[in-house]
């Protein structure tokens, strides 16, 4: 009995050893797996540095225009809108998309007269056009006109605040 107690004690002994080993060797193989495939246990930089660090001379200058469409050169790929003072030359990049009454479009399709928005890249001396939709002029509303500035008041006094009626009094109670 005392062999078979034995037998027992040993094998449970063994099998704690080897389940422990185990154990162990499979939480440091999970260990190793996620600090490998998980990016948020790295420790990495801010993605805001790699923006300092770009030139501004490479950046791409692109900014929103509007107007009407004054004259198209489809041979030179520009358009020319009517401007205040002068007019403004755009020129038609490989790149540019085009709408046209909401619906793509084609350089082809832009006509004198059209109004025209968008987003212009500036390339050196030239405007690109980057993209632009074409179509009628938004009509304005009665009630969109610019107001008015107002003027200053000349003095800034207090409008008068009327007096207070008279707390009533005990004798005025009866």
């Amino acid at each position: 009995m005392k062999s078979l107690n034995s037998k027992i004690a040993a094998t449970l002994a063994a099998l704690s050893l080897f389940s422990l080993s185990a154990v162990s060797a499979l939480a440091q193989t999970a260990t190793n797996v996620i600090s490998t495939n998980t990016p948020a246990l790295k420790h990495t930089k801010p993605k805001a540095d790699k923006k300092e660090k770009t030139d501004d001379a490479t950046k791409a200058k692109i900014y929103p225009f509007h107007g009407t469409v004054a004259s198209v050169d489809k041979k030179a790929l520009t358009i020319t809108l009517a401007g205040k003072e002068k007019p403004r030359v755009i020129t038609v990049g490989s790149k540019t998309l085009i709408e046209k009454d909401g619906k793509p479009a084609t350089f082809s399709q832009v006509a004198v007269g059209d109004y025209a928005k968008g987003r212009l890249e500036k390339d050196g001396e030239k405007e690109v056009l980057v993209k632009a939709t074409f179509g009628p002029a938004p009509e304005k509303k009665a009630g969109e006109a610019k107001p008015a500035k107002k003027a200053k008041a000349a003095a800034t006094t207090p409008a008068p605040v009327p007096a207070a009626a008279p707390a009533p009094t005990a004798t005025d109670t009866k």
